[in-house]
């Protein structure tokens, strides 16, 4: 995952690297070094845009045009987000202009690369018109949901926000949740039916393998991981420089990669339940009879 807002300079101009893509001389995948079988999503920036100002790139036909040329596979229509001093009255306002952010986008896109399109809106209801409303417009092939517009409404609510979105999508498009909260959450939202997250906190503090909780940097020296990445290192997560965070992401990721892995076979054979159970015993006991009924506990 790229954002178009990682392209540009504090001016708002594309340095040099970028323009090898923009000029159409390579293609994303070859500017970055990416393998042509690995997906390339390149996010609108519409978060980043919003909230710097840039009005020169805060137009859905500009960001679209890059992402065409760029060669990415999936591409994200730019959007106006939502933030927690959203008021009711604001919202339908910031609806509409997303629907047509998205009729926009739509008139410069091309087959060359799939469309994803993010759901805003203050409750369910308005989330899955807003959903509808995009499906109609744009047949994305991805509908994302950022995990902080439906975090405050507690996790009872939020779960059942995402199960909503998730059945209203089935055969219609892939449910993708932006920023998705801890690992610890993770058994849960993909028990809604979600097809896919993504997360940033990875970049902050150590993964705890075994509990899963995030540690400090002082206990980075303390940890015994072996994971695949610390196991080839001795068991040590840092070798040499304790301030070299390189090491501490590459780590933060092979865990996280390792955790979906296991809740995907948990999904596949009946046995997430049980899986989020263990994981998070307090949040189980409050979901449970919204995502796990009928499964004989």
């Amino acid at each position: 995952m790229l954002s178009v807002f990682d392209f540009l300079d504090v001016d708002g101009q594309f340095p040099n690297w970028a323009n090898e893509c923009v000029n159409n001389r390579r293609t994303l995948h070859e500017v970055i070094d990416i393998p042509q079988e690995k997906v390339l999503w390149l996010d609108s920036g519409g978060y980043e845009l919003a909230h710097l100002g840039n009005k020169q790139w805060y137009d859905p036909r500009t960001v679209c045009q890059f992402q065409m040329v760029s060669g990415c596979d999936i591409s994200c229509i730019l959007d106006v987000p939502f933030d927690k001093r959203t008021r009711p009255e604001q919202a339908q306002k910031l609806l509409s202009t997303n629907i047509d952010f998205a009729k926009a986008a739509v008139q410069v896109a091309s087959q060359k690369s799939s469309l994803m399109a993010v759901i805003h809106g203050i409750d369910t209801e308005s989330m899955i018109d807003h959903a509808e409303k995009l499906i109609g417009i744009a047949r994305p092939q991805v509908l994302a949901v950022p995990w902080r517009d439906i975090k405050p409404h507690g996790y009872v609510k939020a779960m059942a926000t995402l199960k909503s979105l998730a059945e209203m999508s089935i055969g219609r498009c892939r449910l993708h949740l932006l920023a998705a909260g801890s690992v610890k959450q993770w058994p849960f939202i993909f028990a809604c039916g979600v097809d896919s997250i993504d997360s940033t906190s990875w970049a902050h503090k150590i993964l705890d393998p075994k509990s899963l909780s995030w540690k400090e940097p002082h206990s980075y020296a303390r940890l015994d991981c072996t994971c695949s990445l610390c196991s080839r290192r001795q068991n040590r997560l840092i070798s040499g420089d304790p301030s070299h965070d390189l090491n501490v992401y590459q780590h933060n990721l092979v865990v996280m990669h390792d955790q979906v892995q296991l809740i995907s076979r948990a999904l596949a054979d009946g046995s997430i339940s049980e899986f989020a159970r263990k994981v998070n015993p307090k949040m189980h006991k409050e979901l449970k009879a919204l995502l796990f009924r009928g499964e004989g506990e």
